[in-house]
């Protein structure tokens, strides 16, 4: 039961297998590129079974700056165990919007990222060089307004990795082991890819590389907030463990189906906000 916790812990919120091929679920990373998406037309696009509800005629100009939290909801099952672990992962972003609405450009950095474990005995830590070492990025987006009058914020799907540098950021296979010339020590911690770490009943750190997909589209529910379902996912692969041991047990990790745990929800902010404010501020904002 103790190496289950602490396995379940590790591999759960990250996505993660033992090493070779990728695996779907988790959290991510830095340094990516966009393409494709959805939204708009002649009415509010439908999303899932849960959404939000529609505030038409809320706002009409999406420019300038936004905190944005996305929630990435998992299972992670192990062979000998019944019963799967859920965990969200959570990142928190300032977004600065410009653009025309059909060619928005969103220059984002990360404020935030953690780990809400659903079990007490074992904690995921983010550590604080993991969240720093995430850098700037610039993506796409399309804001379009229906035929209802309800504006509908769109992301096309966008690829950032972590941990290491890869030609295809969509399509490449991720490093398995820290040799691999593609693996670079984004952290500076002197360790493979990026440092993850255990504390409580366990203590222990994992190195892993990983890929982080996101996409969305929310629906605007007042003049400054939007809401919607994700399509976040991750590909990730463990380089190294300590201790060693862990890396040889793997339980598998999917993202959760109930669709309603994994959402985007934008918060327009004041001009002069920095994420200093937006964590400073977080509970009251989402």
């Amino acid at each position: 039961m103790r190496q289950w916790l602490v396995l379940a812990a590790l591999f759960g919120a990250f996505g993660c297998g033992s090493g070779g091929a990728d695996d779907q679920a988790g959290t991510g990373g830095a340094g990516g590129t966009g393409g494709g998406g959805t939204g708009g037309g002649a009415g509010t696009p439908v999303i899932g079974e849960c959404p939000p509800v529609a505030s038409p005629g809320a706002l009409d100009n999406v420019t300038g700056k936004w905190a944005y939290l996305e929630r990435f909801a998992q299972l992670a099952q192990a062979p000998a165990f019944p019963d799967p672990l859920p965990q969200t992962i959570v990142f928190v972003e300032l977004l600065d919007i410009s653009g025309a609405p059909n060619a928005l450009v969103v220059e984002g950095e990360y404020c935030r990222h953690l780990v809400q474990d659903r079990q007490s005995l074992v904690t995921t830590v983010i550590p604080q060089a993991y969240i720093d070492s995430l850098p700037d990025f610039t993506r796409p987006a399309t804001f379009t307004v229906g035929s209802d009058g309800v504006g509908t914020l769109s992301f096309p799907t966008f690829f950032e990795v972590f941990g290491a540098t890869l030609t295809d950021l969509e399509n490449e296979a991720l490093p398995t082991e820290p040799a691999d010339p593609r693996v670079v020590d984004q952290d500076n911690d002197m360790q493979p890819g990026v440092t993850i770490r255990l504390t409580g009943l366990v203590d222990g750190e994992i190195y892993v590389t990983s890929r982080k997909t996101t996409g969305f589209d929310a629906i605007a529910v007042s003049a400054d907030r939007f809401e919607g379902l994700s399509q976040s996912g991750q590909m990730q692969t463990i380089l190294a463990t300590d201790p060693p041991s862990i890396k040889d047990l793997s339980p598998t990790s999917v993202r959760d189906p109930d669709e309603c745990e994994t959402t985007a929800t934008l918060v327009r902010v004041d001009a002069n906000a920095d994420c200093d404010m937006i964590n400073a501020q977080f509970d009251s904002l989402f």
